[in-house]
């Protein structure tokens, strides 16, 4: 069976820049900051009208940090797992097209 090994790596390269992964992610991210954006005016709000102090208002905006990051480590173990499946397809397909 003839086959070139650039042709196979260009499609290969090809279904993981068209695959949802990345877009997943972006989108993902966008979401989730578009989602916080009630509590991150709130908490605005509150530190000009007196009712946080400075140290309150970069504690709770920490807070606010590490809950998105949390979140996305949870992403980042669906998009291991996507990934992953890509990554075996990809493989799978390179082995039969040589073998």
């Amino acid at each position: 069976m003839a086959f070139s090994v650039s042709e196979i790596v260009s499609q290969l390269t090809e279904q993981l820049e068209n695959s949802s992964v990345k877009k997943d992610v972006c989108q993902r991210l966008c979401q989730n900051l578009h989602n916080k954006l009630p509590d991150l005016q709130a908490l605005m709000q509150a530190h000009q009208a007196g009712d946080l102090t400075d140290e309150e208002f970069q504690l709770e905006i920490e807070r606010e940090r590490q809950i998105v990051e949390a979140e996305f480590l949870t992403e980042k173990i669906a998009t291991k797992a996507a990934l992953k499946k890509l990554l075996d397809d990809a493989f799978s397909a390179l082995c039969k097209a040589i073998v």
